[in-house]
């Protein structure tokens, strides 16, 4: 009877000791998922955490798919309980078929509780296991043999209750998303954490830019504007304009409450626009003085500095005249004659011979021989352009215009673009290369309306304005016109290897040449997963052989491109070929977000988890992996000049230049090549082409 005890207690002993060794080597342990034709291995350098402890994961991914997969993005999920010092991503441009790649990652989390660390825990699990040995052997000597059966049982209760305490990685893999805080929430929640320490954010609307010594300045609307020094980093600033708006602008206050009892101006003041005048010898803010029914003026204030402060100095013109008494606030008689018939600018905005045109989003420029103009307008009768008295910065009284149906009136200008209440605004006309350049904003300015830029040209300041296909820029009848093909896209809405978010609804722009002779686009956009939040955004210009302008794929990052241009061993490879469509814009249909250009593309998304220990607390940190299938639209440009992948054709580069002739199925292109840093954290050089023909854009980024 001794014996048969005693090879029991054996029996229970080397069991217990099996249950230890498994606990304890559970502190090294991987935990492991597959889905999604991921296999995702996780572990933790500890079990235990003390206060101020930074846990560090490490990741093992292997791609078990039968194809390539890229864009690679791990977020960690932070739990309730910590805190999160900063966010934390990473990623993995490319992971061939059956590849595998590690990720060692420290959380930067810190653990607000106390506690022993895990060397204290050891001997805790020690402890514990030992107290359950004991306790089994004293069951066993205290049975008598008719309840060995009974005994038994409690034991494998015991034991098998001792193992799940003692193994905390027994149940740490999830299926499910942990519905707590992510750490980069839908991969761009802050679309401002992904650039490096270079970039620093702001959101300024409808931003115009000008430039002073060695400093930018951009102005916006909703009194916004910001300074930076290397079109990178941006910092806002204030001046008197901000808090003394409705004061300097009172005659435009005065008209836009004609309309409106409870008017408040500070919501409306709306893309002014800055620029130096030469005669003045003073800094001259144009701005639009938005009101109701098209009760809208364009003030002018002048100051010494750029940066203000700024002084009320008269009114371009008014918009919204819609009797004879409200008519004599204006200037308008003084223009047309105290008899003056003012009847076609109180009609209906729709129709080619209504004049109820909006002043607002003044721009002024000057033209090649120093001659000062005045763009403006919005929607309904369209976009006008007036001469200005470079002496006064105010209208031209000496200038006369004719009323002639489409083309120009006598009080409000030259027509230029738009009418018939067809989109359009944000007008920006920049000189180059012996063109004027007008830039427009078509479609609605929120994420889902499809704001985007189109361009046109003409070898006058007043026009006419045509695109790549000798379209006029004016509308005769009302169309959708933000998926038409009259205005040449400069870009839209899209997606792209080597950026970090979807980027939508890019508008408002304007443009400048730098000492250097660089040539920028400045607008803000809105991204696809953040509502209607808007930040500044700066790429490079150039000028194609065509005489178009091109805008560089990524934001601007210092990029200079070399006079002779790029060796053909830098060029050749394969690209992401992403084509900005005149007729798709982003918008939801239903749940699903659809006209993103450069998303053909097959996500996945792959969830995991790991508890680890924060003093006597359990945390679960989690794990979201998401990738897409790589393919899209590639193609693969030969050192022989030829074509190959999704489009085929030729290619070739003028020599001792960047620029660089595609022809792709037929459809010819004219661009350059330019290498920059691209958008992600890491900001990688990448070699891309930008390049148009038949008003569309078309870019390249070189994946190997």
């Amino acid at each position: 009877m001794k014996q048969r005890r005693f090879k029991f207690l054996i029996v229970i002993a080397v069991l217990m000791i099996t249950i230890l060794a498994s606990t304890i080597s559970a502190l090294a342990a991987d935990d492991t998922v597959e889905a999604e034709g991921l296999k995702v291995s996780v572990s933790a350098d500890k079990e235990k955490y003390g206060k101020g402890d930074i846990p560090k994961l490490s990741l093992n991914i292997e791609n078990t798919n039968d194809f390539d997969i890229e864009d690679i993005a791990v977020n960690f999920v932070i739990p309730d309980g910590l805190s999160a010092v900063s966010k934390d991503k990473t990623e993995i441009s490319e992971l061939v078929a059956g590849a595998s790649e590690s990720v060692s990652k420290e959380l930067n989390i810190v653990a607000e509780v106390t506690g022993s660390t895990s060397n204290y825990y050891i001997f805790i699990i020690i402890g514990i296991a030992a107290v359950v040995v004991i306790a089994a052997i004293i069951i066993i000597l205290l049975l008598m043999k008719k309840k060995k059966a009974k005994a038994a049982a409690t034991l494998l209760v015991l034991v098998v209750s001792a193992s799940c305490l003692l193994n905390p990685n027994m149940i740490n893999v999830s299926a499910t998303e942990p519905t707590t805080q992510e750490t980069e929430a839908d991969d761009n929640s802050d679309v401002s954490t992904v650039s490096n320490a270079d970039y620093k954010r702001v959101s300024v609307h409808d931003p115009s830019v000008v430039k002073d010594g060695d400093t930018y300045y951009i102005f916006g609307s909703h009194l916004a504007w910001a300074k930076s020094t290397d079109l990178k980093s941006w910092s806002l600033f204030t001046n008197n304009v901000k808090t003394k708006y409705a004061t300097i602008f009172e005659e435009g206050v005065a008209w836009a409450k004609l309309t409106d009892s409870t008017y408040n101006p500070s919501g409306n003041m709306w893309a002014p626009d800055v620029i130096y005048n030469k005669d003045l010898k003073k800094w001259c803010m144009y701005m639009s003085i938005n009101g109701d029914d098209w009760h809208s003026s364009i003030g002018m204030a002048t100051s010494d500095t750029v940066d203000g402060d700024y002084t009320y100095a008269g009114t371009v013109t008014w918009s919204g005249i819609d009797s004879e008494e409200r008519a004599k606030m204006t200037d308008i008689y003084d223009v047309l004659g105290e008899d003056a018939d003012i009847t076609r600018y109180k009609t209906d905005p729709i129709g080619s011979t209504s004049a109820k045109v909006n002043a607002i989003d003044p721009n002024v420029f000057y033209d090649e021989d120093g001659q000062l103009w005045m763009i403006y307008g919005s929607w309904s009768a369209g976009i006008y352009i007036l001469k200005l008295d470079n002496s006064t910065g105010l209208r031209d009284y000496n200038t006369t215009y004719k009323t002639e149906s489409n083309t120009s009136d006598a009080y409000l200008g030259d027509k230029i673009a738009g009418g018939n209440y067809v989109s359009g605004e944000g007008a920006y006309v920049l000189y180059m290369n012996g063109y004027y350049y007008l830039f427009l904003s078509y479609g609605g300015l929120s994420a889902a309306e499809g704001y985007q830029m189109r361009i046109f040209r003409s070898e006058k300041p007043n026009g006419p304005y045509v695109d790549q296909n000798g379209a006029s820029a004016k509308y005769t009848t009302w169309q959708d016109n933000k998926t038409s093909n009259i205005g040449y896209k400069l870009f839209g809405s899209y997606t792209m290897k080597g950026i970090a978010t979807v980027q939508v609804a890019q508008g408002h722009n304007s443009a400048f040449i730098d000492d250097d002779g660089k040539a920028y686009v400045v607008y803000h956009t809105r991204f696809a997963t953040t509502g209607e939040g808007h930040e500044v955004r700066v790429h490079q210009l150039f000028t194609t052989e065509t005489g178009w302008l091109v805008a560089a794929p990524y934001e601007y990052s210092g990029e200079t491109v070399p006079k002779t241009g790029y060796d053909t061993s830098e060029i050749v490879g394969e690209y992401e070929f992403v084509k900005h469509l005149n007729t798709t814009y982003y918008h939801k249909s239903g749940t699903t977000a659809v006209g993103i250009v450069g998303a053909e593309k097959d996500s996945k998304t792959v969830t995991a988890a790991k508890e680890i220990q924060v003093g006597d607390d359990t945390y679960k940190i989690g794990i979201k992996i998401t990738y897409n299938k790589k393919g899209g639209t590639r193609i693969t440009l030969n050192e022989d000049g030829t074509v190959t992948g999704s489009l085929t054709g030729t290619w070739k580069v003028t020599e001792g230049t960047d620029n660089v002739t595609l022809n792709l199925d037929g459809n010819e292109y004219s661009g350059l090549f330019v290498q920059q840093a691209n958008e992600i954290t890491t900001r990688d050089q990448t070699m891309t082409f930008t390049a148009t023909g038949n008003n569309v854009t078309v870019w390249g980024i070189k994946t190997k």
